[in-house]
């Protein structure tokens, strides 16, 4: 990969990430109405981007047309993906810093959890505002924090682009740790065998590298592909999100003890 190349996909990447974590600091509830303008400038953007890394992902993994095919339709359909939400959440960055928002207190319709594939994937919260009934997304946490809620007080405002959103509302810090707390117990419920599977893999590794170590090894020097840059790439990414999120909820912490 080219020096070039590399600083590209790491600016793009640190950009995608500073987004998230700004929406996640920004907004507690919004709406995702599709802009139409955005997606189409998306495709037309992403499709040169796809044909110049199908074409050097492919000279590197060796000229097949299947080869051709897979790259370009994998990389236009996550880059599109990537960088039309992202534009999205830019939206409605713009929006909260240049537009003004109003405090109300608006009634809560309902408040339920939404799945994908039958795991927990987001809270959607219907509220009555401006004479109709809006769809808000919202985080998983916040179920349980709005789940008895008959109204919110809140700023709402509205996006260029027509989406709706909430920048807070009023909420204890205690309301808000137990609303964490009882996920986090959810979660755990659902998921711990996730936990039970990589503390056995980590057991596995030990056993093998004290036992076992010369075992099914052969020294063997692999050539850095593109391939493997762009893994060690995504791995880099997936550590620094990580990092921002765990930042996010210690300075929750912080903040929670300080007003204690």
């Amino acid at each position: 990969m080219k020096p070039i190349e590399k600083l590209i996909l790491t600016v793009y990447a640190v950009i995608v990430v500073a987004i998230y974590v700004a929406g996640i600091l920004a907004f507690e509830m919004y709406t995702s109405r599709d802009l139409a303008p955005v997606f189409w400038s998306c495709l037309f953007l992403i499709f040169p981007v796809s044909i110049y890394y199908c074409v050097r992902m492919t000279n590197v993994q060796g000229k097949i047309w299947y080869r051709y095919a897979g790259n370009f339709i994998i990389s236009y359909a996550v880059l599109i993906f990537i960088t039309y939400f992202s534009l999205m959440k830019v939206d409605l960055l713009v929006s909260y810093l240049l537009r003004p928002s109003t405090t109300v207190t608006i009634p809560i319709i309902s408040v339920r959890k939404s799945y994908v594939k039958k795991s927990f994937d987001h809270t959607k919260v219907t509220v009555f505002y401006g004479s109709r009934n809006i769809e808000f997304e919202t985080s998983r946490s916040n179920f349980f924090l709005l789940e008895h809620k008959k109204q919110i007080n809140s700023n709402i405002g509205v996006s260029y682009g027509g989406n709706y959103y909430i920048t807070n509302f009023e909420h204890s810090s205690a309301e808000m740790w137990a609303a964490k707390e009882a996920y986090l117990k959810n979660w755990w419920s659902r998921n711990w065998w996730i936990w039970a599977f990589f503390a056995l893999f980590i057991l596995s590794v030990i056993i093998s590298a004290k036992y076992f170590p010369n075992v099914g090894r052969k020294v063997r020097k692999k050539p850095f592909s593109l391939a493997r840059a762009a893994v060690i790439w995504l791995v880099i990414m997936a550590g620094i999100f990580l990092i921002a999120i765990a930042g996010i909820y210690l300075y929750g912490l912080y903040h929670l003890i300080n007003k204690n």
